[in-house]
């Protein structure tokens, strides 16, 4: 579902269809997002309604090179996705301050919307263009996603309950500033609470820049169960590191020691 030409945001009270969303939400022409500092912190609010963001025009060219990517939060800049308590609001914002990241537990069955959904473009937005240490490749759409998964700062920046469907996309997760200090192996070791991406997501190139936790919800017909709620640990329904998951198995080459710089 496509919004209307130069309408940046509007609601569709039928789409999507779904069963999390059986009342519509929010389609929004995908903007260029440039937030380098640590205090520029995006949060997008889907308490009531899903939002989703459209960069698959055919003519969107944006965001075809690594360094000017259609959105970049590097460098501290960062995005949550967040659902506001709406008990006591005050006349300016709700008793949480809309700073309450979607739980890791909350995710759609496959092929449905999420909570928030990025859609990029079926095609390359260009050619030759640089890849992972590699010339005259296709171009992506670059995005540079920063998250923070610090078991430490209040109003840590997390993502859950998303999908990212980026075919020609590079996605980066600039985790704490790309590990810059980076975090000590205790917030990694020993607990489930160190996640900062929660979701589904398809993309043609993925790089972790810093420390990354990604939570991967199950997809498989054995695992159902955990696609109507029932959680009762911080860890429960997740495929695990041995877990069979189309998400998990689909890469088809990896390479190593490349970075943002």
């Amino acid at each position: 579902y496509d919004p209307q030409y130069k309408n940046w945001c509007e609601f569709s009270s039928s789409r999507p269809n779904t069963i999390l969303f059986p009342n519509g939400g929010f389609h929004c022409v995908g903007p260029t997002m440039d937030l380098r500092s640590t205090a520029n912190d995006l949060y997008v609010d889907t308490t009531d309604g899903s939002i989703s963001l459209y960069y698959n025009s055919s003519t969107d060219n944006r965001g075809n090179d690594t360094s000017t990517p259609v959105v970049n939060l590097r460098d501290g800049g960062s995005i949550s996705n967040v659902q506001c308590s709406r008990a006591n609001i005050s006349s300016t914002l709700p008793v949480d301050n809309c700073r309450t990241p979607v739980d890791e537990s909350v995710y759609s069955p496959v092929g449905e919307y999420d909570y928030f959904n990025i859609f990029g473009r079926d095609t390359p937005p260009g050619t030759a263009c640089a890849e992972m240490g590699l010339s005259n490749q296709p171009c992506n759409q670059n995005f540079v996603i920063g998250t923070d998964a610090s078991l430490t700062v209040t109003d840590r920046a997390r993502i859950a309950g998303a999908w990212f469907y980026l075919p020609w996309g590079a996605v980066s997760f600039a985790s704490n500033s790309c590990g810059t200090p980076a975090l000590a192996n205790s917030f990694y070791y020993g607990t489930n609470d160190s996640w900062n991406f929660g979701g589904r997501i398809w993309v043609r190139t993925i790089l972790a820049c810093g420390q990354n936790h990604f939570r991967i919800p199950p997809s498989s017909s054995s695992s159902l169960n955990a696609l109507i709620g029932e959680f009762n640990t911080d860890n429960t329904g997740y495929i695990g590191w041995t877990g069979i998951d189309w998400v998990a198995r689909s890469p088809v080459g990896t390479r190593k020691g490349f970075s943002l710089n």
